[in-house]
């Protein structure tokens, strides 16, 4: 881990127009994005040791919503603990140790190109696969995303049908209001006087 990194992991949301949609129901939460939103607007970026990590809103937030959900509330339930997630996006496949204790988290990130052409970005990553950092640092990075993801939901009108989806989602809110403060993008800049 390079010590001189005084962010390593940090989220940027991108600005996606949400869909003009009608107020229609879904079996589950992850159907959702892809009616939301367009399929070539923003994306978010995932910053993980500097590295950039895009994350489509149409493909790959609904893909991974699940893992981003359980890592924010777990990670809020449990005074320390361990676990796993796996995400995937285009370009690559990740997966991260997971581990927490005494208000840190220290996450190691291994990282594979998902075709030959990614192997460098995925090497790229695999050489600063360490984070550590202030676990409140860390869920407050999530928080700037899960508001505009929830937010989303909300104004369209769209309701989830199945009982555990609707939970899922129910838990999703939950644990984006309980996540103080925002990510070190979002946050007003100190003036210097």
């Amino acid at each position: 881990m390079d010590e001189s990194i005084k962010n390593p992991f940090t989220i940027q949301c991108g600005h996606p127009t949400i869909k003009d949609v009608e107020a229609v129901q879904f079996d589950t939460l992850s159907d959702v994005f892809p009616y939301l939103f367009h399929e070539n607007e923003e994306s978010a970026y995932i910053f993980w040791n500097e590295i950039p990590i895009r994350m489509h809103y149409t493909y790959e937030l609904y893909k991974n919503i699940d893992d981003i959900i359980g890592l924010c509330w777990l990670l809020q339930k449990e005074d320390s603990g361990a676990m796993e997630a796996s995400f995937m996006q285009d370009q690559l496949i990740m997966k991260w140790e997971v581990r927490w204790k005494n208000s840190e988290v220290e996450i190691v990130g291994d990282f594979l190109g998902r075709t030959p052409s990614y192997d460098s970005y995925a090497k790229a990553l695999n050489e600063n696969s360490i984070i550590r950092m202030p676990l409140a640092s860390f869920l407050s990075e999530w928080k700037a995303l899960l508001m505009q993801l929830t937010k989303a939901i909300q104004t369209s009108g769209i309701t989830i049908e199945d009982g555990i989806e609707r939970r899922r989602y129910e838990l999703m809110l939950r644990s984006e209001k309980k996540i103080k403060g925002l990510g070190v993008l979002y946050k007003p800049e100190e003036v210097i006087e």
